[in-house]
């Protein structure tokens, strides 16, 4: 009687100890880290200063920290939708003779982070959109630069699995006209927000 209740007691504590690890899932977390940080994430944001601007950023991270709710980007891809000359168009007309004013534009534009505090990061990209010379509305195309940097304002989970960042950011834009003589270098100020 004693060896059928060791029997037994062996058996009904492999049978628990077998349920329990089937029931846990197996992962390697280092794939699930890789996964986490490695897909295509969207943000949105608004600039004012030169151009102002409201953006859509298709953004890849380099590093995440879901205590802080700090990330670390490694590309961006930013498309967006500008007015040129709301705010800083006397300074446009001081560099640019013939310019008398600006209009709605469309960009492009990649930014490549660099791995250090504050964010720094430089871009290249391209925008079109409507400009005025010497009284004449033409179609103008520009290529850009960017060199600015990003540092977190906000962060908060909104529940298990998503949480909300949201950034400063100030850049230097560099547009350069490639059907008219035109160009400036002029600040940016802004807000993004990313959904985590």
């Amino acid at each position: 009687m004693k060896n059928v209740l060791i029997v037994l007691g062996v058996i009904v504590l492999l049978g628990c100890t077998t349920a329990h690890s089937q029931s846990r899932k197996r992962t390697n977390w280092l794939e699930d880290k890789k996964s986490h940080i490695t897909r295509w994430r969207i943000g949105v944001g608004f600039a004012v200063a030169e151009p102002t601007n409201f953006h859509v950023q298709l953004f890849k991270l380099r590093g995440i920290c879901t205590q802080t709710i700090r990330i670390r980007k490694m590309l961006s891809v930013n498309l967006s939708a500008s007015y040129e000359g709301l705010l800083l168009g006397e300074y446009i007309a001081q560099q640019n003779e013939p310019w008398t004013s600006g209009g709605a534009r469309a960009g492009l534009d990649f930014l490549f982070y660099i791995p250090i505090s504050l964010s720094p990061y430089i871009g290249i990209g391209a925008d079109i959109g409507s400009r005025t010379f010497d009284g004449a509305s033409v179609l103008s195309p520009d290529a850009v630069g960017r060199l600015g940097f990003e540092a977190k304002v906000l962060g908060i989970r909104t529940s298990n699995k998503s949480q909300l960042h949201a950034s400063i950011f100030a850049e230097a834009k560099y547009s350069y006209g490639l059907k008219h003589e035109f160009a400036y270098l002029l600040p940016s100020l802004g807000l993004r927000v990313h959904f985590l």
